[in-house]
C-alpha cells in the first residue's frame, strides 16, 4: 500500500509557461507552467511544471495544490487514496 504525501490548496500565479508545440497549434498540443504562491506570508515558486489550459496567460491564477512536506511541489488536481474514498 503507497501512502499519498498530505495536499493542501492554495492560489497560485503563473509566473512561467511553457508552450509543447507552436502557439497556434490547438491540437495535440499543451502548456505547462511554473506556479508562485504564498503559505504562511513565506513566497514560494513551484519546482516542477504542471498542465494548465492552453488558453493560460502569465499571470493568470489558478486553484492548485501543494505538498504539505514539500510546498515547492504543485499538483493540479487532489488525488485520493482508495481508502479515501471509502
Amino acid at each position: 500500500m503507497s501512502i499519498i504525501p498530505k495536499k493542501e490548496k492554495v492560489v497560485g500565479t503563473i509566473v512561467e509557461l511553457y508552450t509543447m508545440g507552436p502557439e497556434t497549434q490547438t491540437y495535440a498540443n499543451g502548456k505547462k507552467a511554473i506556479f508562485s504562491y504564498r503559505i504562511d506570508d513565506k513566497v514560494y515558486n513551484s519546482t516542477n511544471r504542471i498542465y494548465v489550459p492552453l488558453a493560460s496567460r502569465l499571470g493568470d491564477q489558478l486553484a492548485i495544490y501543494y505538498e504539505v512536506g514539500n510546498p515547492s511541489k504543485v499538483f493540479r488536481k487532489l488525488l485520493q487514496s482508495a481508502s479515501d474514498t471509502k
